[in-house]
Protein backbone atom coordinates (compact mmCIF):
# COMPACT_ATOMS: atom_id res chain seq x y z
CA UNK A 1 0.00 0.00 0.00
CA UNK A 2 1.14 3.76 -0.41
CA UNK A 3 3.09 5.41 2.35
CA UNK A 4 2.63 8.99 3.65
CA UNK A 5 5.46 11.46 3.77
CA UNK A 6 7.76 11.96 6.51
CA UNK A 7 7.66 15.80 5.98
CA UNK A 8 3.90 16.37 4.57
CA UNK A 9 1.43 13.75 6.50
CA UNK A 10 -1.89 12.72 4.49
CA UNK A 11 0.54 13.79 1.34
CA UNK A 12 1.23 9.95 -0.49
CA UNK A 13 4.51 9.72 -2.93
CA UNK A 14 4.72 8.96 -6.56
CA UNK A 15 7.75 7.49 -7.75
CA UNK A 16 7.96 8.98 -11.48
CA UNK A 17 8.11 12.94 -12.06
CA UNK A 18 6.65 14.80 -15.05
CA UNK A 19 9.21 14.49 -17.46
CA UNK A 20 9.68 10.87 -16.98
CA UNK A 21 5.59 10.43 -17.80
CA UNK A 22 5.22 12.87 -19.71
CA UNK A 23 5.85 10.66 -23.17
CA UNK A 24 3.98 8.19 -22.17
CA UNK A 25 0.68 10.88 -21.78
CA UNK A 26 1.21 12.30 -24.76
CA UNK A 27 1.36 9.01 -27.03
CA UNK A 28 -1.81 7.51 -25.60
CA UNK A 29 -3.62 10.19 -24.64
CA UNK A 30 -5.64 11.08 -27.22
CA UNK A 31 -6.53 7.21 -27.61
CA UNK A 32 -7.67 7.57 -23.90
CA UNK A 33 -9.89 10.76 -24.62
CA UNK A 34 -11.23 9.16 -27.88
CA UNK A 35 -15.36 8.33 -27.00
CA UNK A 36 -15.49 6.07 -30.40
CA UNK A 37 -11.64 4.07 -28.85
CA UNK A 38 -12.04 0.68 -27.65
CA UNK A 39 -9.39 1.65 -25.08
CA UNK A 40 -11.35 4.84 -24.18
CA UNK A 41 -11.67 5.88 -20.71
CA UNK A 42 -15.15 6.17 -21.06
CA UNK A 43 -15.98 2.48 -21.85
CA UNK A 44 -13.70 0.28 -19.75
CA UNK A 45 -14.32 -1.66 -16.53
CA UNK A 46 -10.92 -1.97 -15.84
CA UNK A 47 -7.89 -0.44 -16.26
CA UNK A 48 -5.22 -3.21 -17.12
CA UNK A 49 -4.34 -2.17 -20.30
CA UNK A 50 -2.78 1.51 -19.12
CA UNK A 51 -1.89 -0.20 -16.10
CA UNK A 52 0.63 -2.70 -18.00
CA UNK A 53 2.24 0.53 -20.22
CA UNK A 54 2.88 1.95 -17.19
CA UNK A 55 4.75 -1.44 -16.19
CA UNK A 56 6.81 -1.10 -19.69
CA UNK A 57 7.03 2.11 -19.48
CA UNK A 58 9.02 2.00 -16.05
CA UNK A 59 11.34 -0.88 -17.75
CA UNK A 60 12.57 1.23 -20.27
CA UNK A 61 12.89 4.13 -18.20
CA UNK A 62 15.34 2.02 -16.02
CA UNK A 63 13.25 1.98 -12.70
CA UNK A 64 14.02 -1.22 -10.87
CA UNK A 65 10.50 -0.97 -8.54
CA UNK A 66 7.20 -1.69 -9.97
CA UNK A 67 4.41 0.91 -10.11
CA UNK A 68 2.66 1.43 -6.76
CA UNK A 69 -1.13 1.82 -6.75
CA UNK A 70 -0.43 5.28 -5.80
CA UNK A 71 1.29 5.58 -9.06
CA UNK A 72 -0.72 3.91 -11.59
CA UNK A 73 -3.94 5.80 -10.26
CA UNK A 74 -2.27 9.49 -10.75
CA UNK A 75 -1.50 7.91 -14.28
CA UNK A 76 -5.26 7.42 -15.15
CA UNK A 77 -5.85 10.44 -13.67
CA UNK A 78 -2.96 12.61 -15.57
CA UNK A 79 -4.55 10.79 -18.49
CA UNK A 80 -7.73 12.34 -18.14
CA UNK A 81 -6.75 16.03 -18.12
CA UNK A 82 -6.44 18.11 -21.11
CA UNK A 83 -3.19 17.95 -23.08
CA UNK A 84 -2.48 21.34 -23.04
CA UNK A 85 -2.33 21.10 -19.26
CA UNK A 86 0.51 18.13 -19.71
CA UNK A 87 2.07 20.05 -22.22
CA UNK A 88 2.00 23.34 -19.82
CA UNK A 89 3.20 21.99 -16.65
CA UNK A 90 6.43 21.87 -15.86
CA UNK A 91 6.26 19.30 -12.38
CA UNK A 92 3.58 17.18 -11.62
CA UNK A 93 3.57 19.84 -8.10
CA UNK A 94 1.53 21.73 -10.31
CA UNK A 95 -1.10 18.94 -10.55
CA UNK A 96 -1.51 19.19 -6.83
CA UNK A 97 -2.08 15.34 -6.67
CA UNK A 98 -3.45 13.94 -3.42
CA UNK A 99 -3.53 17.26 -1.62
CA UNK A 100 -6.29 18.95 0.38
CA UNK A 101 -4.97 22.62 -0.07
CA UNK A 102 -6.59 22.56 -3.70
CA UNK A 103 -9.84 22.91 -5.16
CA UNK A 104 -10.89 18.94 -6.30
CA UNK A 105 -10.56 18.65 -9.78
CA UNK A 106 -13.22 15.67 -9.71
CA UNK A 107 -17.08 15.32 -8.69
CA UNK A 108 -19.33 12.32 -8.26
CA UNK A 109 -21.83 11.62 -10.55
CA UNK A 110 -23.34 8.59 -9.37
CA UNK A 111 -22.87 5.47 -6.86
CA UNK A 112 -23.65 2.11 -7.46
CA UNK A 113 -23.57 -0.90 -5.84
CA UNK A 114 -22.15 -3.76 -8.37
CA UNK A 115 -23.93 -7.27 -8.30
CA UNK A 116 -21.85 -10.28 -9.47
CA UNK A 117 -20.52 -13.69 -8.14
CA UNK A 118 -17.17 -13.05 -6.76
CA UNK A 119 -16.18 -16.57 -7.87
CA UNK A 120 -16.70 -15.71 -11.72
CA UNK A 121 -13.76 -14.29 -12.32
CA UNK A 122 -14.91 -14.04 -16.52
CA UNK A 123 -17.85 -11.72 -15.53
CA UNK A 124 -18.52 -8.80 -17.52
CA UNK A 125 -19.84 -6.25 -15.12
CA UNK A 126 -16.89 -6.39 -13.43
CA UNK A 127 -15.87 -2.80 -12.13
CA UNK A 128 -11.99 -2.16 -11.28
CA UNK A 129 -10.51 1.19 -9.54
CA UNK A 130 -8.00 3.03 -11.32
CA UNK A 131 -5.57 2.47 -8.53
CA UNK A 132 -5.65 -1.64 -10.14
CA UNK A 133 -8.21 -2.94 -6.99
CA UNK A 134 -10.21 -5.68 -8.66
CA UNK A 135 -13.94 -6.32 -8.34
CA UNK A 136 -14.88 -3.02 -6.65
CA UNK A 137 -18.91 -3.55 -4.66
CA UNK A 138 -19.28 -0.01 -4.28
CA UNK A 139 -18.31 2.02 -6.87
CA UNK A 140 -17.95 5.51 -7.81
CA UNK A 141 -18.40 7.02 -10.66
CA UNK A 142 -15.98 10.58 -10.67
CA UNK A 143 -16.12 13.64 -13.47
CA UNK A 144 -13.12 15.27 -14.56
CA UNK A 145 -14.59 18.66 -14.50
CA UNK A 146 -12.26 20.07 -17.01
CA UNK A 147 -12.61 17.35 -19.52
CA UNK A 148 -15.72 15.09 -18.67
CA UNK A 149 -14.18 12.05 -18.42
CA UNK A 150 -15.97 9.76 -16.23
CA UNK A 151 -13.55 6.89 -14.10
CA UNK A 152 -14.63 4.15 -11.66
CA UNK A 153 -12.69 4.48 -8.34
CA UNK A 154 -13.44 3.14 -4.54
CA UNK A 155 -14.46 4.80 -1.66
CA UNK A 156 -11.05 4.22 0.00
CA UNK A 157 -9.03 6.00 -2.68
CA UNK A 158 -11.52 9.14 -2.66
CA UNK A 159 -11.13 9.33 0.76
CA UNK A 160 -6.76 8.97 0.95
CA UNK A 161 -5.91 10.79 -2.69
CA UNK A 162 -8.66 13.58 -1.83
CA UNK A 163 -10.22 13.28 -5.58
CA UNK A 164 -13.34 15.08 -4.36
CA UNK A 165 -14.06 17.42 -1.50
CA UNK A 166 -14.58 15.63 2.09
CA UNK A 167 -18.05 17.25 2.00
CA UNK A 168 -19.21 15.96 -1.32
CA UNK A 169 -18.03 12.78 -0.66
CA UNK A 170 -20.00 12.59 2.91
CA UNK A 171 -22.93 13.61 1.33
CA UNK A 172 -23.07 11.50 -1.81
CA UNK A 173 -22.02 8.32 0.79
CA UNK A 174 -25.13 8.88 3.46
CA UNK A 175 -27.86 9.19 0.29
CA UNK A 176 -25.97 6.09 -1.05
CA UNK A 177 -26.58 4.07 2.31
CA UNK A 178 -29.98 5.37 2.54
CA UNK A 179 -31.17 4.13 -0.63
CA UNK A 180 -29.24 1.12 0.09
CA UNK A 181 -30.70 0.31 3.57
CA UNK A 182 -34.42 1.05 1.53
CA UNK A 183 -33.52 -1.65 -0.68
CA UNK A 184 -32.32 -3.96 1.86
CA UNK A 185 -35.68 -3.28 3.91
CA UNK A 186 -37.96 -3.87 0.88
CA UNK A 187 -36.22 -7.51 -0.33
CA UNK A 188 -36.73 -8.46 3.67
CA UNK A 189 -40.44 -7.57 3.58
CA UNK A 190 -40.75 -9.40 0.06
CA UNK A 191 -39.00 -12.37 1.83
CA UNK A 192 -41.56 -12.01 5.05
CA UNK A 193 -44.49 -11.31 3.16
CA UNK A 194 -44.86 -8.24 5.23
CA UNK A 195 -46.33 -4.86 3.25
CA UNK A 196 -44.47 -2.63 1.22
CA UNK A 197 -42.98 0.22 3.55
CA UNK A 198 -43.96 -1.94 6.83
CA UNK A 199 -40.31 -0.76 7.59
CA UNK A 200 -40.68 2.78 6.84
CA UNK A 201 -43.70 3.62 8.44
CA UNK A 202 -42.33 1.82 11.52
CA UNK A 203 -39.74 4.07 11.83
CA UNK A 204 -41.69 7.30 10.94
CA UNK A 205 -43.64 6.06 14.07
CA UNK A 206 -40.67 5.81 16.22
CA UNK A 207 -39.31 9.03 15.37
CA UNK A 208 -43.46 10.15 16.62
CA UNK A 209 -43.03 8.67 19.51
CA UNK A 210 -39.87 10.12 20.25
CA UNK A 211 -40.90 13.30 19.60
CA UNK A 212 -43.97 12.86 21.62
CA UNK A 213 -41.90 11.79 24.61
CA UNK A 214 -39.27 14.78 24.14
CA UNK A 215 -42.92 16.89 24.21
CA UNK A 216 -44.03 14.92 27.23
CA UNK A 217 -40.61 15.29 29.13
CA UNK A 218 -40.46 19.42 28.34
CA UNK A 219 -43.86 19.53 29.85
CA UNK A 220 -42.91 17.81 32.92
CA UNK A 221 -39.74 20.20 33.70
CA UNK A 222 -41.75 22.78 33.07
CA UNK A 223 -44.68 22.18 35.42
CA UNK A 224 -42.18 20.96 37.87
CA UNK A 225 -40.17 24.61 37.27
CA UNK A 226 -43.33 25.86 38.51
CA UNK A 227 -44.30 24.19 40.90
CA UNK A 228 -41.09 24.92 42.86
CA UNK A 229 -41.67 28.99 41.64
CA UNK A 230 -45.28 28.21 43.36
CA UNK A 231 -43.87 26.85 46.46
CA UNK A 232 -41.25 29.45 46.68
CA UNK A 233 -43.82 32.19 46.73
CA UNK A 234 -45.87 30.75 49.13
CA UNK A 235 -42.92 30.35 51.14
CA UNK A 236 -42.26 34.19 50.81
CA UNK A 237 -45.94 35.40 50.76
CA UNK A 238 -46.67 33.29 54.27
CA UNK A 239 -42.98 34.71 55.54
CA UNK A 240 -44.44 38.81 54.46
CA UNK A 241 -47.62 37.51 56.36
CA UNK A 242 -45.81 36.47 59.80
CA UNK A 243 -44.15 39.53 59.28
CA UNK A 244 -46.74 42.25 58.67
CA UNK A 245 -48.63 40.14 61.89
CA UNK A 246 -45.19 40.92 64.01
CA UNK A 247 -45.42 44.68 62.61
CA UNK A 248 -49.36 44.94 63.58
CA UNK A 249 -49.01 43.83 66.76
CA UNK A 250 -46.46 46.66 67.99
CA UNK A 251 -44.07 44.92 69.27
CA UNK A 252 -41.66 45.07 66.13
CA UNK A 253 -40.13 47.34 63.45
CA UNK A 254 -37.51 47.20 60.70
CA UNK A 255 -34.44 48.49 60.59
CA UNK A 256 -34.23 51.93 59.36
CA UNK A 257 -30.68 51.01 57.69
CA UNK A 258 -31.16 47.82 55.90
CA UNK A 259 -34.81 48.05 56.03
CA UNK A 260 -34.63 43.83 55.81
CA UNK A 261 -34.62 42.71 58.81
CA UNK A 262 -37.09 43.03 62.15
CA UNK A 263 -36.65 44.13 65.86
CA UNK A 264 -38.15 43.54 69.12
CA UNK A 265 -38.92 46.48 70.15
CA UNK A 266 -41.17 45.48 72.99
CA UNK A 267 -38.67 46.84 75.70
CA UNK A 268 -36.85 49.25 73.58
CA UNK A 269 -39.16 51.54 71.85
CA UNK A 270 -36.47 53.88 70.35
CA UNK A 271 -34.22 51.74 68.20
CA UNK A 272 -34.24 52.37 65.00
CA UNK A 273 -31.18 49.55 64.55
CA UNK A 274 -30.56 46.42 64.47
CA UNK A 275 -27.68 44.80 65.72
CA UNK A 276 -26.10 43.40 62.43
CA UNK A 277 -26.64 47.21 60.98
CA UNK A 278 -24.83 48.67 64.30
CA UNK A 279 -21.95 46.07 64.25
CA UNK A 280 -20.98 46.67 60.61
CA UNK A 281 -22.28 49.65 59.19
CA UNK A 282 -20.37 52.96 59.61
CA UNK A 283 -23.44 54.96 59.61
CA UNK A 284 -25.01 53.08 62.44
CA UNK A 285 -21.69 54.29 64.67
CA UNK A 286 -21.77 57.64 63.59
CA UNK A 287 -25.25 57.57 64.41
CA UNK A 288 -24.60 55.97 67.96
CA UNK A 289 -22.11 58.57 68.67
CA UNK A 290 -24.18 61.41 68.19
CA UNK A 291 -27.53 59.91 68.55
CA UNK A 292 -28.69 61.76 71.80
CA UNK A 293 -28.26 65.10 69.34
CA UNK A 294 -29.36 63.55 65.91
CA UNK A 295 -31.77 61.44 67.32
CA UNK A 296 -34.46 63.65 66.96
CA UNK A 297 -33.61 64.53 63.43
CA UNK A 298 -33.38 60.95 62.48
CA UNK A 299 -36.94 60.44 63.60
CA UNK A 300 -38.46 63.60 61.12
CA UNK A 301 -36.12 62.44 58.66
CA UNK A 302 -36.98 58.61 58.09
CA UNK A 303 -40.10 58.86 56.94
CA UNK A 304 -41.71 55.33 56.46
CA UNK A 305 -43.74 54.83 52.58
CA UNK A 306 -45.07 51.87 50.96
CA UNK A 307 -43.20 50.71 48.21
CA UNK A 308 -45.40 51.05 44.65
CA UNK A 309 -43.42 48.03 43.19
CA UNK A 310 -43.21 45.59 46.11
CA UNK A 311 -46.09 47.08 48.69
CA UNK A 312 -43.45 46.67 51.39
CA UNK A 313 -43.21 49.24 53.88
CA UNK A 314 -39.41 51.12 53.33
CA UNK A 315 -37.62 54.44 55.24
CA UNK A 316 -36.94 57.48 53.03
CA UNK A 317 -33.66 57.78 54.11
CA UNK A 318 -32.04 54.96 52.57
CA UNK A 319 -33.59 55.04 49.26
CA UNK A 320 -33.85 58.30 46.49
CA UNK A 321 -37.56 57.73 45.68
CA UNK A 322 -40.60 58.07 47.72
CA UNK A 323 -42.07 55.76 45.77
CA UNK A 324 -39.82 52.60 45.64
CA UNK A 325 -37.82 50.67 48.70
CA UNK A 326 -34.39 50.29 48.83
CA UNK A 327 -34.53 46.84 46.26
CA UNK A 328 -36.52 48.20 43.53
CA UNK A 329 -34.89 51.09 43.03
CA UNK A 330 -32.32 49.52 41.24
CA UNK A 331 -34.51 47.96 39.13
CA UNK A 332 -37.81 50.37 38.49
CA UNK A 333 -38.35 54.45 38.44
CA UNK A 334 -41.64 56.39 38.91
CA UNK A 335 -42.12 59.23 36.24
CA UNK A 336 -44.38 61.87 35.66
CA UNK A 337 -46.83 61.62 32.57
CA UNK A 338 -45.91 64.51 30.26
CA UNK A 339 -49.16 64.86 29.51
CA UNK A 340 -51.52 64.23 32.57
CA UNK A 341 -48.49 64.55 35.24
CA UNK A 342 -49.96 61.14 36.59
CA UNK A 343 -47.32 58.91 38.13
CA UNK A 344 -46.43 55.69 36.52
CA UNK A 345 -44.12 52.36 37.16
CA UNK A 346 -41.57 51.67 34.88
CA UNK A 347 -39.14 49.57 34.12
CA UNK A 348 -35.61 51.71 34.96
CA UNK A 349 -34.08 50.88 31.45
CA UNK A 350 -37.76 51.95 29.68
CA UNK A 351 -37.72 55.30 27.43
CA UNK A 352 -41.56 55.78 27.94
CA UNK A 353 -42.54 59.10 29.15
CA UNK A 354 -46.40 58.77 28.59
CA UNK A 355 -48.84 56.70 30.45
CA UNK A 356 -50.87 54.03 29.12
CA UNK A 357 -53.96 56.08 28.47
CA UNK A 358 -52.24 58.82 26.69
CA UNK A 359 -50.39 56.84 24.72
CA UNK A 360 -53.61 55.39 22.96
CA UNK A 361 -54.06 59.00 22.56
CA UNK A 362 -51.35 59.89 20.81
CA UNK A 363 -51.05 60.28 16.73
CA UNK A 364 -48.30 62.32 14.40
CA UNK A 365 -49.96 65.33 12.66
CA UNK A 366 -50.28 64.93 9.49
CA UNK A 367 -49.14 68.96 9.00
CA UNK A 368 -46.07 69.32 11.18
CA UNK A 369 -45.26 65.26 12.20
CA UNK A 370 -44.75 65.63 15.53
CA UNK A 371 -46.18 63.33 18.41
CA UNK A 372 -49.20 65.43 19.66
CA UNK A 373 -52.25 64.24 22.07
CA UNK A 374 -55.42 63.63 20.42
CA UNK A 375 -58.34 65.76 21.28
CA UNK A 376 -61.07 64.88 19.82
CA UNK A 377 -62.38 61.14 18.03
CA UNK A 378 -61.47 62.95 14.59
CA UNK A 379 -58.42 65.10 15.05
CA UNK A 380 -55.86 64.73 12.44
CA UNK A 381 -53.22 68.27 13.61
CA UNK A 382 -51.79 69.59 17.09
CA UNK A 383 -53.57 72.45 18.25
CA UNK A 384 -51.50 75.02 16.24
CA UNK A 385 -51.70 73.13 12.83
CA UNK A 386 -55.66 73.00 13.23
CA UNK A 387 -55.83 76.68 14.32
CA UNK A 388 -53.71 77.72 11.05
CA UNK A 389 -56.03 75.35 9.59
CA UNK A 390 -59.36 76.99 10.89
CA UNK A 391 -58.20 80.22 10.07
CA UNK A 392 -56.73 80.27 6.71
CA UNK A 393 -58.62 82.21 4.16
CA UNK A 394 -59.85 80.95 0.88
CA UNK A 395 -62.05 82.34 -2.03
CA UNK A 396 -65.50 81.24 -2.34
CA UNK A 397 -68.47 82.40 -5.12
CA UNK A 398 -71.32 83.68 -3.56
CA UNK A 399 -74.32 81.47 -4.24
CA UNK A 400 -76.27 84.82 -5.23
CA UNK A 401 -74.19 86.84 -7.63
CA UNK A 402 -71.63 84.77 -8.32
CA UNK A 403 -68.58 87.10 -7.31
CA UNK A 404 -65.63 85.47 -5.36
CA UNK A 405 -65.18 86.56 -1.69
CA UNK A 406 -62.60 85.38 1.07
CA UNK A 407 -64.07 83.86 4.13
CA UNK A 408 -61.95 81.50 6.42
CA UNK A 409 -61.61 77.38 6.70
CA UNK A 410 -63.59 77.01 9.17
CA UNK A 411 -66.68 79.17 8.09
CA UNK A 412 -67.88 76.46 5.82
CA UNK A 413 -71.62 77.44 6.09
CA UNK A 414 -71.07 81.09 4.64
CA UNK A 415 -72.32 81.22 1.34
CA UNK A 416 -73.32 84.48 0.58
CA UNK A 417 -70.84 87.59 0.00
CA UNK A 418 -71.42 90.48 2.93
CA UNK A 419 -73.36 92.67 0.13
CA UNK A 420 -75.73 89.82 -0.22
CA UNK A 421 -76.53 88.67 3.27
CA UNK A 422 -76.94 92.06 3.83
CA UNK A 423 -79.93 92.02 1.32
CA UNK A 424 -81.18 88.52 1.87
CA UNK A 425 -84.45 88.54 3.51
CA UNK A 426 -84.29 86.18 6.35
CA UNK A 427 -87.52 85.41 8.01
CA UNK A 428 -87.43 86.52 11.96
CA UNK A 429 -87.33 84.17 14.88
CA UNK A 430 -88.95 84.71 18.42
CA UNK A 431 -86.03 86.74 19.39
CA UNK A 432 -86.82 89.52 16.62
CA UNK A 433 -83.55 88.50 15.27
CA UNK A 434 -82.76 87.56 11.50
CA UNK A 435 -82.57 83.84 11.55
CA UNK A 436 -79.57 81.60 9.47
CA UNK A 437 -79.53 79.62 7.20
CA UNK A 438 -78.26 76.23 7.35
CA UNK A 439 -77.99 72.91 4.85
CA UNK A 440 -79.10 69.35 6.04
CA UNK A 441 -75.88 67.33 6.60
CA UNK A 442 -77.53 64.40 7.75
CA UNK A 443 -78.26 61.08 5.28
CA UNK A 444 -81.76 61.04 3.85
CA UNK A 445 -84.35 62.35 1.62
CA UNK A 446 -83.37 66.10 3.09
CA UNK A 447 -79.82 65.90 2.49
CA UNK A 448 -78.58 69.62 1.12
CA UNK A 449 -82.22 70.92 1.94
CA UNK A 450 -81.64 74.56 2.93
CA UNK A 451 -83.33 75.70 6.43
CA UNK A 452 -83.47 78.50 8.65
CA UNK A 453 -82.75 78.47 12.58
CA UNK A 454 -82.13 81.05 15.22
CA UNK A 455 -78.65 83.01 15.41
CA UNK A 456 -77.98 82.74 18.91
CA UNK A 457 -79.90 79.18 19.19
CA UNK A 458 -81.67 80.48 22.32
CA UNK A 459 -85.32 79.56 20.75
CA UNK A 460 -85.97 76.44 18.89
CA UNK A 461 -87.52 78.36 15.94
CA UNK A 462 -87.20 76.20 12.50
CA UNK A 463 -88.63 77.32 9.36
CA UNK A 464 -87.23 75.34 5.97
CA UNK A 465 -86.17 77.91 3.34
Amino acid sequence: MLQEEESKPGVYRISFTLKEIRPLIIRYIDIAQDPNSHNSLWNLKDYKYYHEQLKEHYIQIGKEQKPSMADKLAYIVLLSNSKRKILESESIEDFKLFREDRQPDFKINQVIEAEYNENDDDHEDHNDCICSYQNLKIVYFVENIDTGIVLHVGSECIKKYKLVSKEEFESKKKIFNEITSKKKERQLEIELGLPLGFYEQQRQLDIKRKIEEKKQKKKEKQQRQLDIKRKIEEKKQKKKEKQQTKIDSGNYRWCYLCDEKLMNIKNERNKRFCDHCIENDPRANIINKYYKSLILDIILNCKRFICTNCDVPFISLLSNSEYLCKKCVKENKVISCKICKTDILLDINSNDIYCEDCQEKLFNCMECDEVTIRQNIDSIRCKTCQLCYDNKKILQKCCECDEEFIRKQKDHWRTYCEICFKNIEFPECRCLKKMVQRNVKKEGANKGRKFYVCKEGKCNEFVWA
